[in-house]
């Protein structure tokens, strides 16, 4: 907490007026890094300028990838792999701080017609989020964690140009 407080340049009593442990300070950071990677993604799926297996594969990778990186090479990595969310301010306290972009991908695969309806991008959706949180835990790399995604999406059933029927 001393070496957070003077990198940050406050006092350990400020953190700990703001923080109750080292533990909150983490699901804090994990959080907010998560929510930023969460809407780096969505904003990738808003656009329509590339291929849609390329684009889903960037939205994963932006979503996800960066904590390939945190938990192969931080020493705290395997600390927040399963941290639940229990900030004193009441928020949820069961939300899983990587927020999924399930309803996002749904979204995407409607209206780039990859779906022929909303059930099946629901199922497509969700198999890509389990594929990209499981790449997140056992990538060896953030190239690695590409490459997979990229292969698991074409293995769902995304193809790299746009369709000109419904699957």
């Amino acid at each position: 907490m001393a070496l957070l407080a003077e990198c940050i340049g406050t006092s350990r009593q400020t953190l700990y007026n703001r923080f109750a442990g080292k533990e909150h300070i983490l699901v804090w950071a994990v959080s907010t890094l998560s929510e930023s990677l969460r809407n780096e993604a969505t904003i990738i799926l808003a656009k329509d300028d590339t291929d849609i297996l390329s684009q889903l594969t960037d939205a994963l990778y932006a979503w996800l990838g960066p904590f390939v990186a945190l938990l192969r090479n931080g020493t705290h990595g395997e600390e927040f792999l399963g941290l639940r969310s229990n900030s004193q301010n009441g928020s949820d306290t069961t939300r899983d701080p990587f927020h999924n972009i399930k309803g996002a991908i749904t979204d995407y695969l409607i209206r780039r017609n990859v779906c022929a309806d909303k059930k099946d991008a629901k199922d497509k959706a969700l198999a890509l989020v389990l594929i990209a949180k499981g790449l997140m835990y056992t990538s060896v790399s953030q190239r690695a964690f590409r490459r997979d995604m990229r292969a698991a999406t074409r293995g769902v059933g995304i193809q790299t140009k746009e369709p000109n029927q419904h699957r």
